[in-house]
């Protein structure tokens, strides 16, 4: 079961993901810094004010408050047009890459291509879930 808004409302599951996905952009330099931690024996966690953002963001949409999807909504347009940007600037660096050095390694071109583009289209999932009407209407109602 969901979390009750109202008498007859509960927090969408795209919601919920998108909120978690926010958490997560958040805790990933913990993340790495423990795996780092473990493999290594030595940790350097790279928590910048966007990470701290981004859990307050995460926890903002669970709890349905405007403000905090609108942030996240204009964080995650500054990150499609970046990460977009990159992805089309990469696309086209691995193209001349293949078209002036036919016998070049291009396998880490090929795996961040599709990394980026993976990325990008999460960014995009999370843009539409947060625009979504019926979303809307509950960020709205509180």
């Amino acid at each position: 079961m969901g979390r009750r808004i109202g008498i007859n409302h509960k927090i969408p599951v795209s919601l919920k993901i998108v909120g978690y996905l926010f958490i997560l952009t958040g805790l990933l330099p913990f993340i790495v810094g423990g795996i780092s931690l473990a493999t290594t024996g030595s940790c350097k966690i790279g928590l910048d004010l966007f990470n701290v953002v981004c859990v307050f963001i995460g926890f903002g949409i669970l709890k349905l408050r405007n403000g905090w999807r609108i942030l996240g909504i204009i964080i995650l347009l500054i990150n499609l047009i970046i990460y977009g940007l990159f992805t089309l600037l990469l696309g086209c660096s691995s193209l001349i890459v293949t078209l002036k050095e036919p016998g070049a390694d291009k396998g880490i071109l090929i795996f961040t291509n599709i990394f980026m583009f993976i990325f990008v289209i999460i960014i995009i999932y999370m843009l539409v879930a947060l625009l979504r009407p019926n979303i809307v209407k509950l960020f709205k109602k509180q």
